[in-house]
């Protein structure tokens, strides 16, 4: 089980690599729980992974499936 800096740091890792071999930098798409790690990691990590590393971020918002208007999707 890693930590969530220690997934922070994959994230960036991961980034850095696709950058180095491809020139462009990945999107990240996460949920809740992978938000969760955001906020645990630290604030040079938090730093990097929201701006120069990974510049479209992505947050899955998924309906209430008993009500599906109770958030709107897609904004």
């Amino acid at each position: 089980v890693r930590s969530d800096t220690e997934i922070a740091q994959f994230a960036l890792d991961f980034s850095n690599r696709i950058y180095e071999v491809m020139q462009v930098r990945p999107a990240l798409y996460i949920n809740g729980n992978y938000a969760n790690v955001l906020a645990n990691a630290t604030p040079a990590q938090r730093s990097e992974l929201t701006g120069s590393a990974y510049p479209q971020l992505w947050s899955a918002r998924w309906p209430n499936q008993a009500n599906p208007n109770a958030i709107p999707v897609q904004t």
